[in-house]
């Protein structure tokens, strides 16, 4: 890692973590990716040292992910690290859509993202240009 640029936190949980091989190559800030750590005693307490160690943290939801377990820790992360929160919500994959009642509940969750001080954006395309900005 270089120490001079900012680091994000590739948070949240989904049986569908193939936007990490998208996202990854796109950064030019240093990443941590919690799924390449090894389930060891302890990881809960190292993940939330990483949080705090980290610029970003970075939650992307995209139809496609069948589990939406991370949104309490989104919301939580909103709350404990508020300025360093960012959330995507990408409401296209492909040919996967979302329907329009999840779509509602993913636009709750950016204001109140936004609401603790977080940061919501509606395309991966802004949210990449924005973490890119602290290089």
């Amino acid at each position: 890692m270089d120490d001079n640029k900012a680091t994000v936190y590739l948070g949240g949980i989904s049986s569908e973590n193939d936007w990490r091989e998208f996202v990854i190559p796109q950064l030019q800030i240093n990443h941590v990716d919690p799924f390449q750590l090894n389930a060891v005693e302890g990881i809960q307490e190292k993940l939330f040292k990483l949080k705090d160690d980290c610029n970003f943290i970075f939650y992307l939801f995209r139809p496609g992910m069948n589990e939406f377990l991370c949104v309490p820790e989104l919301i939580d992360d909103s709350n404990k690290f508020s300025e360093k929160t960012v959330y995507v919500a990408n409401f296209e994959n492909k040919d996967k859509i979302f329907t329009n009642h999840q779509k509602k509940s993913l636009e709750a969750i950016g204001k109140m993202v936004e609401r603790n001080g977080g940061r919501w954006f509606k395309t991966l395309e802004e949210a990449i240009v924005f973490l890119n900005s602290y290089i």
